[in-house]
């Protein structure tokens, strides 16, 4: 929320124009050594209601039929009285002016690692 604050002011002081590309960077730090990224990378299902994926088996053949993902519209917090996250941003008409989100798990403790994974999410 903090950042649609900012892009908010941004648009009224003109510092950006309304058909501006607006993105928003995000670093895992070092929870990026624990953020796994299959079967989707984690930014996406930060930003909209996909949950844990399931697969569909015929029952007499055992063979798959089918699978997705199921809706999951909030992230519970641990902890006393601490408000879900909402998985719903990309869907939320309050963020519409943020275009997308760039994701990367490299941190320091992870630097030397070959893969070096960056995902954008468009919300448009």
């Amino acid at each position: 929320m903090k950042k649609t604050k900012v892009f908010e002011r941004y648009l009224l002081q003109r510092v950006v124009a309304p058909e501006d590309v607006r993105i928003i960077a995000i670093g895992a730090g070092s929870f990026g050594l624990y953020a796994t990224e299959h079967p989707l990378p984690l930014i996406v299902s930060s930003v909209f209601p996909i949950g844990d994926a399931y697969v569909t088996l015929d029952r007499d053949t055992g063979e798959v039929v089918g699978g997705g993902y199921e809706p999951s519209y909030k992230i519970e917090r641990k902890g006393p009285a601490q408000d879900p996250i909402p998985r719903t941003a990309f869907l939320d008409p309050t963020f519409a002016q943020i275009t997308a989100v760039v994701w990367s798990r490299v941190s320091i403790g992870n630097m030397a690692s070959a893969e070096r994974p960056l995902t954008l999410v468009s919300g448009r």
